[in-house]
């Protein structure tokens, strides 16, 4: 494509020299306070692992992902009592950046933060445990308020998650601290989904291009919109799914609260599902570089290099006669100028689940019901 219009990116930018604020030290201690207080309010995706085999007896989870601890934690000592104070609950785990890892606190808002549990199959009671463990961490007695799971998580805390194996008061803790969960999110990021063609996926026989479909990136912090202020009403007629239909978590989440004898009924839970596309992977991008989007830089690499292979599947499409048609509207100009005129975004696409349509239980329970 010899225009650059469709490697947009909607994200705001903000420029260095605009952040410099010299007087700051000399304005009074509770404004200072409360000016640090308000930068700290911000959704996160935080993701835990419980336990890994190196983990000392002081450390109960590992925690994953760039710039997961806030930078105001190292500005000075005012800015840090801020920030502990704010994120009340204070975890001792293992951080893991890369191949680094070492002893730290995470701190941990449940009003704020979406927690995502890894917990290894077949290990009885270590997600229930954690859940517990924070409870009791937390100040005010709370604990987790809002919930992630994928589909792998799902299968993994469904299968080491017995409510009869518990202590009275363990199971009361547990069942009651998910019986009061503000959001459950169910979480599908994939690199499936963008692009779509017979060389990239068997279940899509199409080739199509969906820019509208948000970048995920690995930083854990993101605010949310009212609603997706660009042009994609075209595109929410057929999204993919490279897993399976997303109702299906909902469905095995109602049997994880029967099987822990939590009634759906009496919750005032809300349900949403969480959305967008993984960054590059080798699958996607053979003999490409892995770019890990973790800031404006690394998503515009990321585009090109999706650009690049864009290209290089409507050419080999080219050569079959099944698209040879669809490859023809691709390249005319009606069809660039579609696809030019959504900007791409990096973060996520979120929507309550009654938005996915209805459950209807029958079509889900005979693959995927166990035991009795």
């Amino acid at each position: 494509m010899s225009s650059q219009e469709h490697l947009r990116i909607l994200n705001p930018t903000y420029e260095a020299e605009h952040n410099d604020f010299p007087q700051f030290p000399n304005l009074p201690e509770e404004l200072r306070v409360l000016i640090w207080e308000h930068s700290l309010p911000r959704n996160r995706i935080v993701k835990v692992e419980v336990p890994s085999g190196w983990i000392t007896k002081d450390e109960i989870c590992l925690a994953r992902g760039h710039h997961i601890l806030s930078k105001l934690l190292r500005v000075n000592r005012e800015s840090r009592q801020a920030v502990l104070r704010f994120y009340r609950i204070h975890i001792p785990c293992t951080l893991k950046k890369g191949q680094q890892r070492k002893y730290g606190i995470l701190p941990f808002n449940p009003e704020f933060d979406i927690l995502q549990i890894r917990v290894p199959p077949r290990r009885s009671l270590y997600f229930s445990n954690f859940i517990c463990k924070l409870k009791s961490l937390d100040p005010h007695g709370v604990g987790v308020t809002k919930l992630g799971l994928d589909a792998v998580d799902m299968i993994c805390i469904k299968n080491c998650t017995d409510v009869t194996n518990m202590g009275e008061q363990r199971r009361n803790d547990f069942t009651a601290t998910i019986a009061q969960l503000d959001k459950v999110f169910f979480i599908d990021i994939d690199n499936f989904g963008r692009v779509c063609g017979s060389e990239v996926s068997d279940i899509v026989d199409k080739v199509e291009f969906h820019r509208s479909i948000p970048i995920a990136p690995k930083t854990p912090a993101f605010d949310i919109m009212a609603s997706d202020p660009r042009p994609i009403q075209g595109d929410l007629k057929h999204v993919y799914f490279k897993r399976d239909d997303p109702r299906r978590m909902m469905f095995n989440w109602r049997e994880m609260l029967h099987l822990w004898e939590i009634p759906h009924s009496s919750m005032t839970t809300s349900y949403h599902f969480l959305m967008a596309s993984r960054g590059c992977s080798e699958t996607m991008f053979p003999k490409e570089p892995i770019h890990k989007v973790m800031d404006r830089a690394d998503a515009e690499r990321w585009l090109r290099a999706e650009d690049r292979f864009w290209e290089k599947l409507v050419k080999n499409l080219s050569f079959i006669d099944e698209f040879k048609a669809r490859v023809e509207e691709i390249r005319s100009d009606e069809e660039l100028a579609k696809a030019s005129s959504i900007s791409n975004a990096v973060g996520y696409w979120m929507f309550p689940m009654d938005a996915l349509g209805s459950l209807k239980e029958s079509e889900f329970l005979s693959p995927i019901r166990q035991g009795p």
